[in-house]
């Protein structure tokens, strides 16, 4: 998967640095800082995609962004098939896993593999032409007649057509030209050899292979190849050299042809454009400003799509818990859904299919095998042993010490727990959102819970569980109201005692109580809720939150959000309720949101006002 990122974001990159030049750059005449642009543009398209970036996009565009390449990857890379369990039973009895040989699977093709057999072949066979080109230069450079020059070696041979220079090297046929090309011409190859040219075209050459596939690639060479073109013309004219003179044997050689694409020649393509950024008025000092564009949005690209780093807060506990962007729940694994309330009306088929199981794995005592040894004895207030099922839980109020000890717990029994993301509000009094994974330690399927949608509000407490011994090809994980009936009582009592911290340590703990309740009384399935406190009301703009407080500080629904259903400390209102309050009254408000696939909007589905009773 991270290979594939890196390739697509590489490609990526190269387009946006190529189109960026081309079209805000290439006509600047400040050569020297363009063709250092184009060494820091291909230096990025090289680097940036395998750093990480801290993650400034908006919650939805993360949301998304990380659901479609969930959704997506699985189809693209090939999944290797589980191997299944296998046991070796005992005369006593006792039954013990038995990790499978892994055998060299037979060779299959598959569209994955022919392309990447296409790749390697177009890369085979343009190195092959670069190092042919470069075998062309020596043979012809050891054929000709040297003469040794402070700056260059001239080489002169009958055979050459058109002057060009390559490294150190000028070749050229004097009998081709009168004196003064030959002077404008050695002045021209002196700039190109002087400032080292020949290694931006081996650089340009260098892209060209390796993102052959991509059409950037081409553009970018040809980039790298005016500007070469133009650092050298202006150099000579800087010396001196009447323009009209230069430009009339710039066409007149140009009628030669033969050079080889890493050499930089004197009569070379791009004729028209030389001639006119000759006679091109110098750019002002302010189209310098074109430069920090290109920059930001090459950046912004890269930490759009990039890796991107786990909050600070997740650095102290990267000894005692894994921090990894892999893992996600395959069809085969029963991962619990999304916690669905129970007055609904509806129940999930999949929490369903695993409370039942781990029940069925408990009370069956032809499958049981109760281990007695110290694996079973847990110092983590957030584990409790059952039989051969391990339960676990992650609370709001879970600290970092805490989530080493889970994984502790979780080792002992050879599987892991990753963290992708973890976010703590501004007071460190509570995790308002978690992206969790459990998996094996040598691998498998794993299954994963993300809260993402949940803004600045504390999660509701996460469960899972893990079978154990003859059962350990198991695990599950969801929000500890979906199996609260399967669960222990004591990580009932420890969810409750730490939900229950956090609303008496607020200012209006009922408020909050209200806010916290309000995520299964009013359901908004598939929705997104931002919280947005009383400080945010202080701003000159608030329409993003769906409420406008006028002048006099009276509140208002914004038009776009009339629609919208309005709760007022959670009991239906209106928008003349509304209209009744004011802002010093107010405690917070949460929006609900989901995506309109008919108008392809984002449209407001809830409006929730907390407000203080004065």
């Amino acid at each position: 998967m991270e290979t594939l990122r890196y390739v697509l974001l590489a490609n990526g990159l190269l387009t946006v640095v190529s189109v960026a030049f081309y079209l805000l750059l290439r006509r600047e005449t400040f050569f020297q800082t363009n063709r250092l642009m184009l060494w820091l543009g291909i230096l990025s398209v090289l680097i940036l995609p395998a750093l990480q970036f801290p993650d400034w996009r908006p919650d939805r565009v993360r949301f998304a962004m990380q659901h479609t390449a969930q959704v997506i990857a699985p189809k693209v890379l090939p999944q290797a098939p589980p191997h299944p369990p296998v046991t070796i039973t005992f005369p006593n009895g006792r039954a013990y896993p038995v990790a499978p040989i892994r055998r060299l699977a037979r060779f299959g093709w598959s569209w994955q593999l022919a392309l990447i057999g296409i790749y390697l072949t177009g890369l085979i066979l343009l190195a092959g032409r670069f190092v042919l080109q470069l075998l062309s230069i020596w043979r012809l450079v050891r054929r000709s007649d040297r003469e040794q020059f402070d700056a260059f070696t001239l080489v002169t041979n009958s055979a050459v057509s058109a002057p060009f220079s390559f490294l150190r090297w000028v070749v050229l046929n004097p009998a081709r030209h009168t004196g003064d090309e030959l002077d404008q011409i050695l002045r021209h190859e002196r700039v190109h050899v002087r400032q080292r040219h020949s290694l931006d075209m081996i650089m340009a050459e260098s892209v060209c292979a390796v993102f052959w596939l991509n059409p950037a690639a081409y553009l970018f060479r040809r980039l790298v190849h005016q500007t070469l073109e133009f650092c050298a013309d202006q150099a000579v004219l800087a010396e001196g050299v009447d323009a009209r003179t230069y430009q009339y044997n710039l066409v007149k050689v140009s009628i030669a042809s033969g050079s080889l694409p890493i050499t930089n020649s004197f009569s070379a393509s791009q004729l028209r454009d030389r001639i006119r950024m000759m006679n091109r008025q110098r750019s002002r000092w302010f189209h310098m400003l074109k430069y920090p564009v290109v920059m930001t949005l090459s950046l912004t690209m890269v930490t759009a799509f990039a890796r991107h780093k786990a909050e600070q807060l997740v650095a102290p506990v990267a000894r005692a818990v894994e921090v990894s962007s892999a893992g996600t729940s395959t069809e085969n694994e029963p991962t619990l859904a999304p916690y669905i309330p129970s007055d609904t009306g509806h129940t999930d088929v999949r929490t369903k299919m695993l409370a039942q199981s781990v029940e069925t794995a408990i009370a069956n005592p032809a499958e049981k095998t109760v281990l007695t040894d110290s694996a079973q004895v847990s110092q983590s207030r957030l584990v409790v042993y059952r039989g051969n099922v391990l339960y676990w839980i992650i609370t709001p109020k879970t600290s970092l010490d805490d989530l080493g000890g889970l994984q502790h717990e979780l080792n002992k029994h050879n599987h892991k727990l990753q963290l992708r993301q973890i976010k703590y509000d501004p007071s460190l009094s509570y995790i308002d959102q978690i992206d969790v994974t459990i998996a094996r330690i040598n691998g498998g399927s794993a299954s994963s819970c993300d809260t993402a949608t949940d803004g600045r509000m504390p999660i509701t407490t996460i469960a899972g569980y893990v079978l154990i011994g003859p059962f350990d090809k198991s695990r599950g994980i969801s929000s500890i109201n979906d199996v609260a009936q399967s669960f222990p009582m004591a990580l009932r009592r420890t969810s409750t005692n730490d939900e229950e911290a956090i609303i008496e340590s607020t200012s209006y703990p009922e408020l909050e109580t209200m806010i916290y309740h309000a995520r299964w009384k009013i359901p908004a399935p598939d929705g997104v809720s931002t919280r947005y406190d009383r400080a945010y009301f202080d701003n000159k703009s608030t329409k993003i939150s769906g409420i406008l407080v006028k002048a006099n500080k009276s509140l208002v629904v914004d038009d776009e959000s009339k629609a919208a259903a309005i709760f007022i400390n959670n009991q239906p209102a209106d928008v003349n309720a509304v209209d009744l309050l004011t802002a010093d009254r107010l405690y917070a408000v949460v929006k609900r949101t989901k995506y309109d696939p008919v108008n392809k909007r984002v449209v407001t589905v809830a409006l929730l006002l907390y407000v203080v009773n004065k």
